[in-house]
């Protein structure tokens, strides 16, 4: 049976910052592709792959995560929880998050059942099938939950295993063995790994002694916990540092097995196993790639890579010389040092490495790969392939450097071009008041030098440029005409400006003007003050301003009785033209309650007061009035006489009227009184 198992090693891109983040995907992978795409690691196949017996494949409760930040030891892997596998996101602010499970669930399994003490619901358990390529099978994890610390030894205990079922290579087999012990008690007691039997060392506030024989704080000392919470990044209350599990295997043959997590005693708290992805690995001469950033990425004449061979332990006694082959498109001697095609491990060696330095040709060619490969036939007979795979990008180089004088303070700006912009770079700029900014263009700063450094990918080039002061322009105008006037008035204005290169007018009645002594005219406007504006220019961020206020008058009849009144004029120049009064007198009236003129009195037009006599046909006056204010009180003679109502007759009226500008009018006439009938 000849198999070729290839495994290109892949690193998660960690950047450098500092703050961190955890990310949790679910749902989006099929059970198999968790395991084949995120966990498995070389030596290792599989087969048979079901999650939660296939019920609930869909749900929320496996998922992948990633990670940026130093509060866990890896940075990408899978993810099981007793809840929704979203609930593990920190910050840590809550003491008893739940996050609810997808139906269906599952409850009480049997191994767990037996690790917990109690009853376990909302199960979490992923299985398959496995051949291993070596030896040994190893894989390392970390455990947290929501019950630490309250319910240590209380009457919940939150557990997780990992059961595995097989050929025991010392004889009979495994049969659901849970590998998930404490590491101090391993070939002795045999204690499983739950809340109650790695924390803190100490009862929780929720707990009692007598529910917890097994708790030994001395596990707290062989730094299996954490002392509390692992972080703003991760909800959980506690965590358990980085547990690797190996145990032994017949090469070739076929195992079974179960990682699981659940709810011990209730359904609420939840608990999350972290497993680092490509961790379940069989022992074989693996290649790996190291370098300073923690991808998989270096830089031309900046840094460089550990190829990181090791060995499995069982074959350290001997020593081993291993051929590898160097592929990619990088070109050997060119792109980078010349490598050596052999290595060796000496008697008790496991871990060989070889450096890879790339070479700065100043010549843009893109990302370029370095492939290493590793042909060894393992226990089985089987030729394992195992390699790994670095990239190389062109180094920075600087292109262009330059500046813009400062014109006005501050209005100057620098940028830097680099070689190959499609590479991502972060830019720093330093000014000489030592503030900073990022980004290939700074604007709107004051002369001086400036320093740039530009990195990309752990690699940086630094470079200088000066910032110089030229001449601010200074804005200043005068006019040629007096500053008071009536409409319309003209003006003339003389600049006076320093230093500028180009001018825009405005005259505060909507025009403007761009020349350089212009001259306005201001005609059919309202009265009031208007603001002259002159802004004198370098170029458009570096302008100076003056401002000139000039008051016009419309000078015009501004009296509103007034035939000629103009509405838009503040100023009277006199020439207001007034109507002549006009009077109006009836010659009949008829004063009784039934008539229609009850009462004998004059109308008129422009008038100001009026005055009415009326005598009899003897020339004796039987009535006389006068009024200012004919709007409320016009002159009206009622008819009567001490009294009396008069005699029917002719009656003789005098009136005296003046107008708006003290026009004098005079007029008399006849009126007949008809008296009741």
């Amino acid at each position: 049976m000849n198999k070729n198992i290839i495994f290109t090693l892949v690193l998660t891109v960690i950047s450098c910052s500092s703050y961190g983040q955890l990310t949790v995907n679910s749902g989006t992978l099929t059970p198999q592709q968790y395991v084949e795409n995120v966990l498995i690691g070389p030596g290792v196949t599989v087969s048979n792959v079901q999650f939660n017996n296939n019920l609930s494949y869909s749900g929320n409760q496996i998922g992948q995560f990633n990670y940026v930040g130093n509060q866990i030891p890896f940075a990408y892997g899978l993810i099981l929880a007793s809840g929704g596998v979203a609930g593990a996101i920190g910050p840590n602010n809550s003491g008893s998050s739940t996050v609810a499970v997808t139906i269906p669930t599952l409850s009480n399994d049997a191994q767990l059942n037996s690790v917990s003490g109690f009853a376990t619901n909302d199960v979490g358990k992923l299985e398959f099938n496995f051949v291993p390529a070596g030896n040994t099978v190893s894989f390392n994890f970390l455990f947290g939950s929501e019950e630490y610390n309250e319910y240590v030894c209380g009457t919940v205990n939150d557990v997780f295993g990992f059961f595995v079922s097989g050929p025991n290579p010392l004889g009979g087999n495994y049969i659901n063995t849970n590998l998930a012990l404490v590491p101090s008690t391993i070939g002795t007691t045999n204690i499983p790994i739950s809340i109650n039997t790695v924390n803190n060392g100490s009862v929780g506030s929720s707990g009692s002694a007598t529910n917890c024989s097994t708790l030994d704080p001395n596990w707290t000392a062989n730094n299996v916990y954490f002392s509390g919470a692992p972080g703003t990044n991760f909800q959980a209350d506690g965590m358990t540092e980085l547990i690797n599990i190996q145990f032994n295997v017949v090469c070739g043959e076929v195992y079974q097995f179960k990682f699981a997590v659940a709810d011990g005693g209730d359904a609420a708290f939840d608990s999350w196993v972290f497993l680092q992805s490509g961790s379940f690995s069989s022992d074989v001469v693996d290649v790996a790639v190291a370098t300073v950033s923690g991808d998989t990425t270096i830089i031309e004449g900046c840094n460089f890579a550990d190829i990181v061979f090791t060995r499995p332990e069982g074959n350290m006694l001997d020593t081993l010389s291993i051929i590898y082959t160097i592929g990619g498109t990088a070109t050997e001697g060119a792109d980078y040092a010349n490598l050596m095609d052999t290595i060796i491990f000496l008697p008790g060696v496991d871990t060989v490495i070889v450096n890879l330095s790339p070479i700065q040709d100043n010549i843009i060619e893109g990302y370029e790969s370095v492939i290493i490969s590793v042909n060894i036939i393992n226990p089985c007979g089987d030729t394992i392939v195992s390699s790994g795979t670095i990239y190389v990008w062109d180094g920075p180089i600087i292109d262009s450097l330059w500046s813009t004088n400062a014109n006005c303070l501050p209005t100057g700006s620098v940028h830097v071009d680099i070689v190959a912009p499609s590479v991502p770079a972060t830019y720093l700029w330093t000014s000489p008041n030592a503030l900073t900014f990022s980004g290939p263009d700074w604007q709107n700063i004051n002369p001086g030098w400036y320093y740039i450094t530009v990195t990309q990918a752990q690699c940086s080039v630094s470079d200088s440029v000066e910032v110089l002061l030229t001449a601010p322009p200074l804005a200043n105008f005068s006019v040629v005409a007096p500053l008071s006037n009536c409409q319309p008035a003209g003006f003339s204005f003389v600049n006076n400006s320093l230093n500028a290169t180009s001018y825009n007018w405005t005259f505060g009645d909507g025009n403007g003007s761009t020349g350089n002594n212009p001259s306005h005219t201001y005609s059919n406007q309202t009265f009031g003050t208007y603001t002259v504006q002159l802004i004198a220019f370098v170029d458009p961020s570096c302008t100076s301003d003056t401002t000139l206020t000039i008051n016009l008058d419309v000078c015009a009849c501004i009296d509103p009785t007034a035939l000629n009144f103009n509405a838009l004029a503040n100023v009277d120049d006199g020439s207001c033209i007034y109507p002549f009064p006009e009077v109006f007198a009836p010659n009949v009236f008829t004063p009784n309650s039934d008539a229609e003129n009850p009462t004998y009195f004059l109308s008129g037009k422009n008038l100001v007061s009026l005055e009415l006599t009326i005598l009899n046909r003897w020339g004796s006056v039987v009535f006389s009035q006068s009024s200012f204010d004919l709007p409320n009180n016009n002159p009206m003679w009622d008819g009567k006489i001490d009294g009396d109502l008069a005699k029917e007759g002719i009656y003789f009226y005098i009136y005296k009227a003046t107008g708006i500008t003290n026009q004098v009018v005079e007029g008399h006439g006849f009126l007949h009184l008809i008296s009741e009938k």
